[in-house]
């Protein structure tokens, strides 16, 4: 196959190579499996409506957006009738949030730079940089493809599912018609999109032919696979802690099964690694016992070293958990909410590699089960580490891209 240029579109992200979060690894992942096909430029734009144009991740030209547009416009040429429903609502101001704003002006810029650059493929991580330049196949001389770990359908329905407040599931309700709506007509003008679970895939049925999985994985020039030590006691969270969904699962993991767990394992010790507790949460962690929060770590190979194994109680958001593949990875096998399973049921059996929360075995549970009987840890580990080297490699990730681009390019 020749050479392919191809131009990848993302919001700005400076800790390319350096982040431990999960979307940002993937990015760079993508760029990396991209830039082995020929050469990768990235177009990427920052919350304070800058846009850059990079090559190799130097910096070349600045744009600037407009920040007088509503995402709202982009309905609007497409759905008047629904647009004027929205208006008339007093639910108008909760949805006009700028994720799917759409500036003319800018796109008649990019469209420039992408016609001067020549390239053979345009791939967008995520959706919203494709309505905010209002890309789509009409606009360029090339396929588009569409990266997304986090749909934001299943965002919006994951907050459905999680709010106790009737009043706030009815806006949300509305919301998710309308971002359902603004998705699949979106979906329907790209060439190839990627997802990371058919669960995803499968919420458009109508444009299957023209969707492939591509896996999150873990990042693996970070990892060395640790030792499991059988006289640990310690088991480690991991996880961006200002996300929400991070914080409000262990949270709910310490309030619901922690004082259960110190009761019937006294010496046990949860680690919790990941920045973003505020004071207030800290304060709050000091009414239970024998628990350690230490932020950002450099070294997360330290962590995984010391641990017995991990707990990933996640019930929202979208995507795979990376953190789970991560936790395996290391060779610590781990227990997860039915949620943090979705995306990953399909290659991992549970009660073989790792154990999933159910209602007939709580956290509590099954935390207390792994530290009485420690062979059973090693032994998931271990078969964890596997599968996870078979299916969630670089390579795969690499080839999965590299077929992708060969089918349209």
């Amino acid at each position: 196959m020749k050479a392919v240029k191809s131009l990848l579109v993302c919001e700005y992200q400076d800790d390319l190579g350096l982040s431990s979060f999960g979307g940002v690894q993937r990015t760079e992942h993508l760029y990396r499996a991209l830039d082995s096909l020929g050469t990768c430029d990235l177009l990427t734009f920052s919350n304070d409506k800058k846009v850059k144009i990079l090559s190799s991740f130097n910096h070349i030209s600045n744009l600037v957006l407009n920040d007088n547009v509503d995402f709202l416009d982009h309905v609007t040429r497409r759905n008047p009738y629904l647009l004027k429903k929205i208006r008339s609502s007093v639910i108008y101001k909760y949805l006009a949030y700028k994720s799917f704003f759409v500036d003319d002006e800018l796109c008649n810029k990019v469209i420039a730079i992408i016609d001067s650059g020549r390239y053979d493929s345009i791939v967008s991580r995520c959706i919203y940089p494709l309505f905010h330049f209002n890309l789509d196949k009409t606009k360029v001389d090339c396929p588009i493809y569409l990266d997304i770990d986090d749909d934001p359908v299943e965002l919006v329905n994951n907050q459905i599912c999680n709010s106790a407040y009737p009043k706030n599931k009815l806006l949300e309700l509305t919301k998710l018609k309308v971002v359902k709506q603004i998705m699949t007509e979106k979906i329907s003008e790209i060439d190839h999109v990627w997802y990371t679970k058919t669960e995803d895939r499968d919420r458009y049925p109508s444009y299957l032919d023209h969707f492939s999985i591509l896996p999150n994985i873990p990042n693996w020039k970070n990892i060395t696979p640790q030792k499991i030590d059988l006289s640990s006691n310690e088991i480690l969270f991991v996880g961006s802690l200002w996300w929400p969904p991070n914080k409000n699962g262990l949270f709910q993991f310490i309030k619901s099964n922690w004082n259960k767990i110190t009761t019937a394992c006294p010496n046990v010790q949860l680690k919790i690694v990941g920045k973003g507790l505020t004071d207030e949460d800290m304060s709050s962690l000091q009414a239970y016992r024998n628990i350690t929060y230490l932020g950002f770590v450099d070294d997360l190979s330290q962590s995984y070293k010391s641990s017995l194994y991990t707990i990933s109680p996640i019930y929202e958001g979208a995507g795979t958990k990376i953190k789970v593949l991560e936790s395996l990875a290391f060779g610590r096998t781990s227990i997860l909410s039915e949620h943090a399973f979705t995306g990953i049921k399909h290659i991992f059996d549970a009660g073989k590699s790792i154990f999933v929360e159910n209602k007939q075995n709580s956290f509590a549970d099954l935390c207390i089960q792994l530290l009485n009987d420690k062979s059973k840890v090693r032994k998931f580990s271990e078969h964890g580490k596997k599968i996870v080297d078979k299916h969630f490699s670089f390579q795969t990730f690499e080839h999965i891209v590299h077929q992708s681009l060969r089918e349209l390019v």
